[in-house]
């Protein structure tokens, strides 16, 4: 270690708690909007959007990534592909049953495992 500390201003924490708290509100604006404005896919699109900035100002600011070395902004990287990985592997997991217009690619997995 360098032995050098960085003090952060209490601007900088309160500048990011007023946006982490603008954030809030347009995750939840975005759960109110109609299904005739916005389809539920989109909506998913644009609350994870605003959960990864929110996410990113976390790791950043609270966490000192931002005023951290090249090794410590690798390892954040990492664990953000990493979790946007599982995100992607869950999403497809978790719909393949939409594929079909009826579901019905559902319901034949829920009765083959009840067979079993």
């Amino acid at each position: 270690m360098s032995g050098h500390a960085h003090v952060t201003p209490v601007k900088v924490y309160f500048t990011v708690y007023v946006l982490l708290l603008m954030l809030l509100v347009a995750t939840v604006g975005v759960y109110f909007i109609p299904h005739n404005i916005l389809n539920p896919p989109a909506a998913l699109a644009v609350a994870m959007a605003i959960a990864i900035v929110k996410a990113a100002l976390v790791v950043g600011f609270f966490m000192q990534v931002v005023y951290g070395s090249k090794l410590t902004w690798l390892w954040a990287a990492i664990g953000f592909v990493w979790l946007s990985l599982l995100a992607g592997i869950m999403i497809d997991y978790s719909t393949r049953h939409m594929n079909m217009p009826d579901g019905s690619a559902f319901d034949r997995m829920q009765s083959q495992s009840s067979v079993e």
